[in-house]
């Protein structure tokens, strides 16, 4: 689908490497420029004191489809030859911060020049502009904390939960490939590139715009409170007999027949949105004492004629062997680079279907090896072999 468009990715972690995967995956050829040792990424699981995988799974699911070139990024030659990629690319993406970014003559002003037709694409903490846009920031603190949801999503009176990692960085990527693909278009039509921006704060806000606009509009929302005193007993979670829970959304008192519990259905505590809140913990006890009847398992089949939306709430190792999850594209075979087969990994936010029905747009690779290609990217600029090996004996590329 993208087969043709040429993308530059100069970013670290996973917000902006994430988004010129989705655009790899899509066909578009993406060229990894890092540092000598390596995007910061590669290190994580090693901090984290994981040392044991066969490969870094959180790594390759960041930078599958790409191709590696690695360099002394403080280097002249090294920006020479960045500013000769950029020259034909179509895309340029990266997370440093906006002042980095003008030092190292990566700016959209600066590089409009040499290229106007580039999608100039920064995917940041806080921004480009204002007070704290030069910040350094991680979906934890810029996504999570800062933009209120972690409020939002806390307990009354509980202590905050930490996001898992790099959902936020995830959220926010999509976002930015939206904003990419409108700006490649544009340029289709107008011959004139564009600077796509978002951060983490911003993608957060609209995460929890919900919330966001009835603060703007009223000046106040309602806080989270425990389970058992939700102001909407009908949509909640409910105990099974062995110890699992039910995620349900009781839209309609008519629809809960299938509950077994017809007794309910003339219950004026059930009757009106007014009544259920009134007694929301009345109605919560009833129904958790409902739903302790069953096993999750039992529940699964009693449920499935149901008129109102519900889901057992699974932990990870069900969601990778769910048959709904495998039909709906969740995950995709992923080829080991050295050849030897595939593994299953997490697929892409959007699919794409052939004419058959067959999932297009597969991954192709794994994430690459540090500087894996430089030799290759170089020759298709131009440059000699004498020239690539001087580069390397004096630790210009790797």
């Amino acid at each position: 689908m993208l087969e043709g468009m040429k993308v530059i990715e100069m970013a670290s972690i996973a917000a902006g490497p994430v988004a010129a995967t989705m655009l790899a995956e899509w066909g578009a050829d993406v060229i990894k420029i890092e540092p000598l040792d390596g995007d910061r990424g590669r290190y994580i699981m090693q901090g984290l004191g994981v040392k044991d995988l066969p490969f870094d799974p959180d790594l390759d699911l960041h930078n599958r489809n790409k191709k590696s070139l690695a360099l002394d990024l403080g280097t002249p030659e090294a920006h020479e030859i960045i500013e000769t990629l950029m020259k034909d690319a179509d895309v340029f993406i990266t997370n440093m911060l906006s002042d980095k970014l003008v030092r190292r003559n990566l700016d959209w002003p600066y590089l409009s020049k040499i290229n106007p037709r580039l999608v100039h694409a920064a995917i940041s903490g806080y921004g480009s502009t204002g007070p704290d846009a030069q910040q350094r920031a991680i979906d934890h603190t810029a996504f999570w904390s800062r933009s209120g949801l972690a409020h939002l999503m806390t307990v009354k009176g509980a202590e905050p939960t930490p996001i898992r990692r790099a959902m936020g960085d995830r959220i926010t990527a999509t976002g930015l490939v939206a904003g990419i693909l409108a700006a490649y278009i544009e340029v289709q039509r107008t011959g004139r590139g564009r600077a796509v921006e978002t951060s983490l704060l911003r993608s957060a806000v609209f995460v929890g715009g919900a919330d966001m606009a009835m603060q703007v509009a009223v000046g106040r929302v309602g806080s989270s409170q425990p389970r058992t005193a939700n102001v909407n007993p009908m949509n909640g979670f409910y105990p099974t007999s062995d110890g699992r829970w039910i995620a349900a959304n009781l839209t309609r008192l008519e629809f809960l027949d299938v509950l077994g519990h017809p007794e309910i259905l003339t219950d004026p505590r059930f009757q009106d949105a007014a009544s259920r809140r009134k007694h929301n913990t009345e109605v919560i006890e009833i129904l958790d004492n409902i739903f302790r009847e069953r096993t999750l398992s039992e529940w699964n089949v009693q449920l499935q004629t149901a008129e109102f939306s519900w889901a057992p709430v699974q932990n990870t190792a069900e969601v990778v062997n769910d048959p709904q999850a495998l039909a709906a594209g969740a995950f995709v075979d992923v080829p080991y680079n050295d050849g030897r087969g595939t593994y299953r990994g997490p697929a892409m936010p959007v699919g794409f279907l052939n004419d058959d029905g067959s999932q297009a747009a597969q991954p192709t690779s794994q994430c690459p090896d540090i500087g894996q290609h430089t030799d290759q990217i170089l020759a298709s600029i131009g440059y000699s072999g004498d020239r690539i090996a001087q580069l390397r004996s004096r630790k210009v590329i790797r």
